[in-house]
């Protein structure tokens, strides 16, 4: 039986681990685990109360973290309660007191949080269709509104908007939508308001590369052709966008720094040092 008096222990507690921005941030809470020699269990218990796909019955997994399983956590808060309001968030956090924790990507009092800054990464792609391409008819699909950088991104959009003199159009801003429904968004904008691809809009932006990947496949089996009669852009820089045909454009963020930071600031507090909240 392994000494966690000697080899500490640490919790992952995550939405999933192979989809979108999962994808580069655990293999930087892997290395991490590796490099500083401590234990990681890994609890991919889903979103919070999410409904769709049965993906609330892994929530089921949370139940098991307690203090016998492990010594301290790292939560990446944002994806676990994307569907959950703030006061919510801070609430199912509680369960977990007294374990020392790291938030990733959504601040609550008395945690250290890492974050990124999805705001200025929006704004730069937004800018970038505009100085680069000449467009100025951008058709944006929003994420999840309870999610602070979904909403982050989407206030990026706007002031973009404004800094170019761009008159904002209701038409070509979907409803705040969850993360797997981008054919959603482009019904909505296609059939429900009967917008024309290059006409009416030139670019679709999505909030992440989930919905600008379900969007992509949308139009394109409609016979719109991407980036010819319109382009699309998504955010987190996924590998499932490097592949696709034609390959997606998004934006980078450090995820993978990200979760080895994460890991080092809990280690950080297990050895009772001071971590910036």
């Amino acid at each position: 039986m392994v000494d966690r008096r000697k080899r500490p222990t640490i919790g992952f507690l995550t939405a999933n681990i192979h989809t979108g921005a999962a994808r580069a941030l655990w293999p930087g809470v892997v290395d991490a685990a590796r490099q500083h020699d401590v234990n990681l269990i890994c609890f991919p218990g889903g979103g919070l109360r999410v409904q769709a796909d049965f993906e609330s019955q892994r929530n089921a997994l949370y139940d098991l973290v307690n203090a016998g399983s492990v010594d301290g956590l790292v939560s990446w808060a944002s994806a676990v309660g994307v569907a959950l309001d703030r006061d919510q968030v801070i609430s199912f956090h509680q369960r977990y007191r007294p374990l020392p924790m790291v938030s990733l990507a959504r601040p609550m009092e008395g945690i250290p949080a890492l974050s990124v800054d999805s705001y200025q990464g929006m704004r730069e792609v937004i800018a970038h269709l505009i100085d680069v391409h000449g467009y100025r008819r951008l058709a944006f699909i929003r994420g999840p509104e309870s999610h602070y950088y979904a909403q982050e991104r989407y206030r990026a959009y706007l002031d973009v908007l404004k800094e170019y003199s761009i008159p904002f159009d209701p038409q070509l801003v979907t409803r705040p939508m969850h993360w797997e429904a981008g054919a959603e968004a482009i019904q909505m904008l296609l059939d429900e308001r009967a917008l024309r691809p290059h006409i009416d809009f030139q670019a679709v932006v999505a909030v992440s590369d989930l919905l600008a990947l379900d969007a992509l496949k949308t139009l394109q089996a409609r016979g719109i052709r991407v980036p010819g009669d319109v382009a699309v852009a998504g955010f987190n820089d996924s590998m499932e966008g490097r592949l696709t045909t034609p390959p997606l454009t998004s934006v980078a963020l450090p995820f993978y720094e990200q979760g080895t930071g994460a890991v080092a600031a809990l280690l950080a507090q297990l050895a009772g040092e001071p971590v910036p909240q």
